[in-house]
């Protein structure tokens, strides 16, 4: 939290943006909703907190901690870039994912590859909450 402060008083006269709200992409490892002040994550002046699900294994376990995290801490999660998921999840495991009660965050490179840009079209035309994101680094 200091790093991310920090980091927003560096640029905060230097952007041209009117209105800034500080966050964080938070990875979702296992027994995430244990942490105390979690919330103090969330996008400042909302509920939302962006969450990336792990690259490396799914975990049913990480299904509970998203549960936990919005009943415990009064969360609205966000999936960060669900999309990436489908070249790394199975089928079952995507399901759970969309079974969950969370807006998804797809990032505008989705559209670039034909199995995601397919999921993300499934996304959208589901009726869903979504975010729409960029997913720049380093800029």
């Amino acid at each position: 939290m200091e790093k991310r402060q920090q980091a927003y008083e560096s640029i905060q006269h230097q952007t041209g943006v009117s209105e800034m709200r500080l966050g964080a992409e938070v990875a979702l490892e296992l027994d995430i909703s244990m942490c105390d002040n979690i919330e103090k994550l969330a996008i400042e002046g909302t509920r939302l907190i962006l969450l990336e699900p792990s690259y490396y294994r799914f975990h049913n376990l990480m299904v509970q901690d998203i549960y936990h995290l919005e009943r415990n801490f009064g969360l609205k999660l966000v999936l960060a870039h669900i999309h990436r998921y489908v070249r790394l999840y199975s089928k079952d495991q995507l399901a759970q994912l969309m079974a969950l009660n969370v807006v998804f965050q797809i990032n505008a490179d989705a559209f670039a590859n034909k199995k995601e840009c397919k999921f993300a079209k499934e996304i959208l035309e589901s009726g869903r909450e979504f975010i729409f994101g960029s997913d720049c680094h380093n800029m």
